[in-house]
């Protein structure tokens, strides 16, 4: 997958860093958010999407991290990180003892994964361009397409 010009050959390594940066971003962001609303009181639905927020919100802003913080433009390395992390979740279907309870099936977790590969492909590409008003060269170039 490696091009001439400005594009990099696809890195593994940045997948793995974006995984672990949305599962920083989700537990700061959650974190913060349930320490405002503990013990006060919420209902049931209400925790469900805040949650959601969360989850969703963290794969964008991770997204935009990497897409940020790479020193070389990073756009699908956070994308496909994002759909591994979400199939990742399905294997509690598979190694919980209350399997059913969970309701992970392949075409949930197909969808979701489509998702948050957009939500995180979009964050990326927001943090390229972040970056290249900071002065990065490589998200300038990367912009200027």
């Amino acid at each position: 997958m490696e091009e001439n010009g400005s594009r990099q050959k696809f890195s593994w390594l940045w997948v793995c860093v974006s995984i672990v940066v949305f599962i920083a971003i989700e537990i700061v962001i959650g974190g913060f958010v349930m320490g405002v609303i503990a013990g006060r009181y919420h209902t049931y639905i209400l925790g469900l999407k805040l949650e959601m927020l969360i989850m969703l919100g963290s794969y964008f802003l991770g997204g935009m991290f990497v897409g940020f913080f790479s020193p070389t433009v990073r756009i699908f390395e956070p994308a496909a990180g994002a759909f591994l992390a979400v199939l990742a979740t399905g294997l509690y279907s598979y190694f919980a003892p209350t399997y059913r309870y969970f309701g992970f099936s392949n075409h949930r977790l197909l969808i979701g994964g489509a998702i948050v590969f957009v939500l995180a492909l979009l964050g990326a590409d927001a943090g390229e361009r972040l970056a290249a008003k900071f002065g990065n060269r490589a998200s300038k170039e990367y912009v200027e397409k």
